[in-house]
């Protein structure tokens, strides 16, 4: 079953779904914002990913704030980076994916009033699912 959701929306139900999180919650997004990360680091598990692009133009325009991955990094969370990533995806147990165009920022979680307008939709992931990442 899947609902496509506004960014907003999305928000407050990845919000629900990562605080009975038992198992590990990957974040993939090219962009990420220090606001995006304030709002849900207290409410992250500490086993989480995030895959992001590497330092570069995107670092220097903002599109990627370096505060956000130094303050992901000092909290102890795994990052991991790849060129060229595009994909927005919020894995949550190994059984829930939120799959659209929302990145990790404060425009894409609707956390701004001059915020972008992202849509999501939340699946059941399946085995076969995970060869894909």
């Amino acid at each position: 079953m899947s609902k496509i959701m506004a960014g907003a929306d999305f928000f407050k139900k990845f919000l629900e779904d990562i605080a009975g999180a038992e198992k590990p919650v990957t974040i993939i997004s090219p962009f990420i914002s220090k606001k995006a990360v304030l709002e849900i680091i207290d409410k992250l598990p500490k086993h989480i990913l995030f895959v992001t692009l590497p330092p570069g133009l995107d670092y220097l325009t903002g599109a990627v704030e370096p505060e956000a991955i130094e303050i992901l990094s000092k909290n102890g969370f795994t990052i991991k980076v790849f060129p060229n990533i595009h994909a927005k995806l919020y894995i949550v147990d190994e059984k829930i994916c939120y799959i659209g165009s929302a990145n990790c920022t404060a425009r894409g979680m609707s956390l701004i009033e001059d915020c972008n307008k992202e849509f999501m939709t939340k699946v059941d992931m399946q085995d076969e699912d995970f060869s894909l990442l």
